[in-house]
């Protein structure tokens, strides 16, 4: 084998290899996200948290029982709390954007309310339920 081959052999396997650690790396980040999400979803709260506590903490059955209550109360003060901050968060934007307006032509209006409305698909207002008790 001449050594033009050598190389030519050597550069495939990295070429293969590279694709390989590529398509890897693209389906790693793909999973991490997903379980992120799931484990952030604030309707899951209350279970991640328990199975967080009982697979680092080793916690017993009876462990488990007494403290499930006080997991569930913690997860309801920071629904609230987010449902608080979310409705802040959305009145700071709409009085920024109001006082935006003011300083802008009547096309830079139209845009910054074209832009409004797409934000507004893409991540809605919170709602306006009752806090959870």
């Amino acid at each position: 084998m001449n050594n033009l081959s050598k190389w030519k052999i050597i550069a495939c396997l990295a070429a293969i290899f590279l694709v390989g650690a590529a398509t890897g790396a693209v389906t790693a980040v793909g999973v991490a996200r997903k379980v992120m999400e799931k484990r952030l979803r604030l309707e899951n709260l209350e279970a991640n948290v328990m199975e967080l506590l009982r697979a680092r903490l080793k916690l017993t059955p009876e462990q488990t029982t007494r403290i499930r209550p006080l997991v569930d109360l913690a997860c309801r003060e920071y629904k609230a709390l987010h449902r608080e901050s979310m409705h802040r968060v959305a009145e700071i934007i709409r009085t920024s954007n109001q006082r935006i307006a003011r300083e802008l032509t009547p096309e830079q209006v139209k845009k910054l309310e074209e832009w409004e409305r797409k934000r507004l698909q893409c991540d809605p207002p919170p709602r306006t339920e009752a806090p959870e008790k």
